[in-house]
């Protein structure tokens, strides 16, 4: 009781009782989050809620993705016709660091994945930015958003950012030409610098992730012995004669004793207490609480095996549904922040291949290659590390079907023909195709 009333004292304190100077510089402010309290007594933070099976299942549904797949830097150019081209940049600094290792501490997929956690659970991800070796960027060095005090704009608008550096532990202040701030959606927070960054789904859900930990717990102590307790009646010579059989009791009927035999003294009789229709339900509720989860993450129940009315048929479109709808917007967001926060005057664009999510299985992934191939969309080496193999000489050509020929922009056919041949004693023409035509056929 005084210990609850010591925190709610501390918690009003630090909300109303300090100015955001002050704020700024009390020890409170800089600790790891505590969380905040909930309908259920319940202290709900991005760790306790990692604890709830179906949060750390969606959790995975949307970071394994970005961890997994490899990004792309392209130069953007105009070849003066109107046309955008995209070339290929494989080691421009920001290839190499979201391929390979952002920092010293981490591999990309490490990297990304925590990124994607924390752009989940808070709505902001923060990464400072180490220049080293003449270049520019090289590392990008992640802080937890819990250990950021507080962002604000000075100096003509310019942002600023409080945080607790994740090497020192030392309280410092970075501008915003110094980190890479990525935040989600337009879920706006509230109170200072409220236009600068976004709620995440920990506070957005918090009382959900309560409820959801409560039933857990619940459901434990539930099945905890058998299900649940009794009333046993008899004729006992003391109360602590009474008690010690119950010890006894518990001890037979409890954990891997609970389907043994007991005896019972004479004249002793069991009588079971059955649970009400609201504490049966509660598998029914816990369930509810998983779709409403599933629903605050944009996420298809069955990404968190949830497998009522998947079938063989669905569950392929509902895998790319979810990458349409849930997965790629979130890509976009991180690769748009990346472009404007690390390299805003460089005439690049970066983005995830997802081309290993969309073609999962052998027959669909052959369909497209072999569709790509044959009209000239794509050479053959372009397609060959889609099936994991190598180039080979003479696989940078492109394609076309014998039936197509080309079209100038007035509508007419190129020359037809480029050379004459003699077939049955008449000449031919013969395409650049290969295709023989009546006549000479050469205009």
């Amino acid at each position: 009781m005084i210990g609850g009333l010591q925190r709610l004292a501390t918690g009003v304190r630090m909300m109303v009782g300090l100015t955001p100077e002050q704020r700024a510089t009390e020890d409170r402010m800089w600790s790891a989050d505590g969380g905040a309290w909930t309908m259920s007594s319940r202290a709900v933070n991005a760790d306790t809620a990692a604890t709830w099976p179906v949060w750390a299942a969606c959790q995975e549904a949307l970071s394994e993705p970005m961890g997994s797949l490899p990004v792309t830097v392209e130069q953007v150019r105009h070849d003066g016709r109107g046309r955008t081209l995209y070339e290929p940049m494989p080691r421009h600094p920001l290839a190499s660091l979201l391929n390979e290792a952002p920092n010293v501490d981490q591999d990309r997929v490490q990297f990304l994945t925590w990124l994607s956690n924390d752009l989940s659970n808070h709505g902001n991800a923060l990464c400072l930015v180490v220049a080293e070796r003449g270049r520019s960027i090289g590392q990008l060095v992640p802080v937890p958003w819990t250990d950021v005090a507080r962002v604000e704009r000075r100096d003509g608008g310019r942002r600023w950012y409080h945080y607790r550096h994740p090497w020192t532990g030392a309280r410092e202040a970075a501008r915003d030409d110094e980190v890479w701030h990525v935040t989600e959606g337009p879920r706006t927070s509230t109170g200072r610098g409220a236009a600068l960054t976004a709620r995440g789904r920990v506070d957005l859900g918090r009382e959900l992730i309560a409820e959801a930990l409560s039933l857990q717990e619940f459901g434990n102590w539930f099945f905890r012995n058998a299900g649940h307790g009794g009333i046993i009646t008899g004729k006992w010579d003391s109360i602590n004669h009474a008690r010690e059989f119950i010890k006894e009791w518990r001890k037979a009927r409890s954990g891997r004793n609970v389907f043994q035999d007991v005896a019972m003294p004479e004249d002793a009789t069991y009588h079971d207490v059955k649970p009400n229709n609201a504490t049966a339900q509660f598998l029914e509720l816990r369930r509810q609480v998983a779709l409403e989860c599933c629903q605050l993450h944009g996420l298809a129940p069955f990404a968190v095996g949830i497998l009522e009315k998947i079938t063989f048929s669905n569950v392929e479109q509902l895998a790319l549904d979810q990458l349409a709808n849930c997965v790629r917007p979130r890509l976009g967001r991180v690769t748009t922040s990346a472009k404007r926060w690390l390299a805003p005057d460089e005439p690049i664009r970066l983005r995830f291949d997802t081309a290993p999510l969309e073609l999962v299985d052998k027959s669909t992934l052959s369909a497209f290659a072999g569709a790509m191939v044959q009209w000239g969309v794509m050479s053959r080496n372009e397609v060959r590390p889609l099936l994991n193999l190598g180039p080979f000489d003479g696989g940078d050509e492109f394609e076309r079907p014998l039936n197509m020929e080309r079209i100038d922009h007035s509508g007419a056919a190129h020359p037809r023909a480029v050379a004459r041949v003699r077939v049955g004693g008449e000449t031919w023409g013969r395409t650049p195709a290969g295709v023989l035509l009546p006549g000479e056929g050469i205009e």
